[in-house]
């Protein structure tokens, strides 16, 4: 059981790196300094994931129509508790490029003020592109459902992007926890804070920021059901 959690965490942290753009955690794609990765197993006579599914078990997508969550529950030790913000807009905006930007604001304002963007990535869905700036270090995704375009994501994968709260990438957990206290959700490498309108996800490697992520709840929400009728 503990085997086919670890593999759904892995396979999940995969999917949100493809999306933010950021590199994968060396846990996931590296194999030497000591990682193990799957195509080493043989060689140490355990079982692969192939043989696994041979043997039976679930899949993650199996798990994913049973009702799991993408990060295991059984992993989670957050709080559980939606965080507190005396300005939800300020907490959601960070400075690049000396404009203001924020997932919480209209997404063609946002585009027009980010200006042209380096790269456009529609291959995960061409509804919902992500476009790219500073060699995908800065990333703004939308979601447009019903001819109606929604802001989704943002995202920051290099240093001298603070959040409001002055946290940046590089900086040690010891440094987020004081600014935002305890996560909603705590997956060991990956938070999350959860506020009303927003959701910051934070990804950690090796004790430090690696990367941060604004969610639009709404968005989010629509998009989930949207998901669901296709």
């Amino acid at each position: 059981m503990k085997k086919k959690q670890t593999i759904a965490i892995i396979l999940a942290s995969a999917m949100m790196f493809s999306l933010i753009g950021c590199s994968s955690p060396s846990k996931v794609i590296e194999g030497s300094e000591g990682m193990e990765t799957y195509s080493d197993e043989p060689d140490d006579g355990a079982e692969t994931f192939s043989d696994e599914l041979d043997d039976g078990a679930e899949t993650f997508s199996d798990e994913l129509d049973d009702g799991a969550v993408s990060l295991s529950p059984d992993a989670n030790t957050g709080s559980g508790k939606n965080c507190e913000s005396s300005d939800e807009l300020a907490d959601s905006t960070v400075n690049f490029r000396g404009k203001d930007v924020s997932v919480l604001n209209d997404p063609e304002r946002t585009l027009n003020e980010l200006g042209k963007p380096e790269e456009i990535d529609d291959e995960f869905s061409k509804e919902s592109p992500t476009n790219y700036w500073d060699k995908k270090n800065f990333g703004y995704r939308t979601y447009t459902i019903n001819g109606k375009t929604l802001p989704y994501y943002m995202s920051v994968c290099e240093p001298g992007i603070p959040t409001s709260r002055n946290v940046s990438v590089g900086d040690p957990k010891e440094n987020v926890v004081a600014a935002y206290g305890d996560p909603t959700e705590d997956y060991g490498e990956y938070v999350e804070y959860k506020f009303n309108s927003f959701t910051l996800g934070i990804g950690y490697a090796n004790g430090k920021v690696e990367y941060f992520a604004f969610t639009n709840n709404s968005a989010d929400e629509q998009v989930t059901e949207y998901e669901k009728t296709r």
